[in-house]
């Protein structure tokens, strides 16, 4: 605040002033002036109001989710199918596909919340270069890492899976899966921006293969596993071990 009253003094004028983050809201109401950036605590409002408001109370969410989603692709088959014969056969294939898309919808906002603010944070880096601004973000990102004690929820997770458990913890752990999945997407895309900058690929190849590998299934599983295997192989030998052995 003595740091706007300065500049205010000096002669600048602000029509909006923020200084609070969604922790900061919660945390230090007092510390709000005529603007804030409530980012992660508005997505998480918007979630509780779809909730309370579309969920009866008492009832279960996955299957208001699953009911939804049902009604939504019956509706698309009806317009865009008629009375074609292929769907009964896409009728078919939803009714078995509904139910997984429903167990899995925690875990596809909270990986679609990674992979955003993944971009965020790219742009934001391209930008403080153009600008020459000091910043506190990673300046190569390409040799960032996951935490190495993530790996565990991936084996506990497959465990579950494999071994006879009940549908509740199944249900946990896909979701576990789709966000770790996710974590090691950004590394593996990491591992292939470090060999673009070994290999000096120009921009606009890197944003088509980028792209490639978040769109394209199998582009995106093998990025994923190279994220995963790059805890053991270390693609780009910049861990401790590498580097002392090298």
């Amino acid at each position: 605040r003595k740091v706007v009253a300065e500049l205010q003094r000096a002669g600048f004028a602000f029509e909006y002033v923020h200084a609070n983050n969604s922790g900061a809201v919660l945390l230090h109401p007092e510390t709000a002036f005529n603007t804030v950036r409530p980012g992660l605590l508005v997505y998480g409002v918007v979630v509780f109001l779809f909730l309370s408001t579309q969920i009866p109370e008492g009832q279960n969410p996955i299957q208001v989710i699953e009911e939804d989603l049902r009604r939504s692709f019956a509706a698309a088959l009806e317009e865009a199918g008629g009375t074609s014969k292929e769907v009964p056969l896409l009728e078919e294939a939803v009714q078995r596909l509904v139910p997984l898309m429903a167990k899995l919808a925690p875990g596809g906002v909270l990986s679609s919340l990674l992979i955003i603010s993944w971009l965020n944070l790219l742009i934001l880096r391209r930008y403080r270069r153009l600008q020459r601004s000091p910043s506190v973000l990673w300046d190569e990102w390409s040799r960032w890492k996951a935490p190495e004690h993530l790996v565990w929820g991936v084996i506990a997770s497959g465990f579950v899976l494999l071994f006879p458990t009940g549908p509740a913890l199944k249900t946990v752990s896909l979701n576990v899966l789709v966000v770790l999945g996710t974590v090691y997407l950004l590394q593996g895309m990491a591992v292939l921006g470090f060999y673009f900058d070994r290999w000096t690929v120009p921009r606009f190849l890197r944003a088509v293969l980028y792209g490639l590998v978040l769109l394209q299934q199998n582009a995106t599983l093998l990025a994923v596993f190279m994220g995963l295997f790059d805890m053991w192989f270390d693609f780009r030998r910049i861990s401790p071990k590498s580097n002392s052995t090298a």
